[in-house]
């Protein structure tokens, strides 16, 4: 059976039974001289992608055994056959854990009308505007919702899953973009990355080791025909080359005899000098959903203190049916506004409305739009949320 051993390399026992080949060590050992034994272990790597902070999961035990045959030489020039019975554990486990965050539309200003749950809105006790009713994204098994076609931002921080195995970061890749059914998903790069998100460099900066943390980010836009539908957000492909450990305190360093029949260091201690290995981790499971709305906000970047500027709202109906939309905006002492502030808002089926505010801001430097709810008055779902940080900026 192929293990995917490196080349060059062999199994040697392994199945529990032990194995009666004998590996010699050294013909001859004087009075305080020391030789070390290098004993060469090796875990096929899982073939499945594993999911994001599951590399505890992957950890086992493994028990080992040697067994030291030598002839003890006493005074007078007498022998003695000695044997002795070494035994010992490993742990092993992935020196990588991964901790991805997603972008989900409960956390954006513009749902556009989904029906996840985290999306319902109710009218505020104090009155003026409405308010989110949902239980967050800790319903549907803890799945948040994305908009079908629109682009979500996932974070990604790479860590240390084992205190005293440190890892050097190769590179980091999106992977498969395959989803549930008849869902695709998309990186969005810059043209040449190939799906490259993370490239290491030389030196210690690209060194995982404990408390240490390396942080990406990248864009995925997911398509969906069924509406909603449960899907991971494709996933990433990691690789990482092994360092070697710190030798323990008492390891005499001097007067070594042999070595490993391999070419490797005596001393090297911990994971074997390699290419590498490349583990997948699946990124965060979400449900896509094709909304009932689109919602589009057009305003300068910069202006002027003091100067009138217009931002347009434009909200399209993407279904055939008629709808029915509350409109709430809360003034700001930072910014004026001369624009509808209630209102309800009538929508023919494929239809699009578009409303516009003059805009003064009153304070230098960057300043948001006043807050604005709208909400789908017959399914009370929002479509713009206040309560979320609107995305629409401008520097006076």
């Amino acid at each position: 059976e192929d293990i995917g051993l490196p080349e060059g390399w062999r199994a040697v026992g392994g199945d529990g039974s032990g194995t009666s080949e004998a590996v010699p060590i050294t013909d001859r050992l004087d009075p305080g001289a020391v030789s070390y034994v290098a004993v060469h272990l090796y875990r096929p790597p899982p073939a499945a992608a594993g999911d994001p902070g599951t590399a505890d999961i992957d950890k086992c035990i493994t028990e080992w055994e040697v067994v030291f045959s030598y002839t003890q030489i006493l005074r007078g020039g007498k022998e003695k056959q000695v044997r002795r019975r070494c035994q010992a554990f490993l742990e092993w486990g992935e020196p990588i854990r991964a901790a991805l965050d997603l972008e989900t539309m409960a956390n954006s200003g513009f749902p556009a009308g989904i029906t996840h749950p985290s999306n319902l809105a109710k009218e505020k006790e104090e009155g003026g505007s409405w308010e989110r009713a949902g239980e967050g994204d800790n319903v549907e098994g803890g799945c948040g919702c994305v908009v079908s076609d629109q682009s979500v931002k996932i974070r990604c921080t790479l860590g240390s899953a084992m205190p005293k195995l440190p890892a050097k970061l190769e590179y980091v890749k999106f992977g498969t973009s395959g989803g549930a059914g008849e869902t695709s998903v998309k990186l969005v790069e810059i043209a040449g990355r190939d799906g490259v998100l993370y490239k290491g460099c030389s030196g210690d900066l690209s060194i995982l080791r404990e408390n240490s943390r390396i942080g990406i980010s990248y864009v995925v836009t997911p398509s969906t025909g069924q509406t909603p539908v449960k899907t991971n957000l494709g996933s990433i492909k990691v690789k990482w080359s092994p360092l070697p450990m710190d030798l323990p305190s008492d390891v005499k360093t001097s007067g070594i005899l042999g070595d490993s029949g391999r070419g490797v260091d005596p001393l090297f201690h911990g994971p074997l000098p390699s290419a590498g290995a490349e583990v997948k981790i699946k990124n965060p499971t979400a449900i896509v959903e094709r909304p009932p709305f689109h919602v589009d906000v057009d305003m300068p970047s910069e202006c002027k203190l003091g100067e009138m500027v217009k931002v347009v709202f434009k909200i399209k109906n993407l279904v055939k049916s008629h709808q029915r939309l509350g409109l709430k905006l809360t003034p700001s002492e930072k910014v004026f506004v001369d624009g509808k502030i209630i209102d309800t808002i009538y929508l023919n089926g494929l239809k699009e409305k578009t409303l516009e505010y003059n805009v003064v801001f009153l304070e230098a430097g960057a300043s948001t739009f006043p807050s604005v709810s709208i909400v789908d008055l017959k399914k009370m779902l929002f479509v713009v949320n206040e309560e979320m940080e609107l995305p629409i900026y401008v520097h006076a």
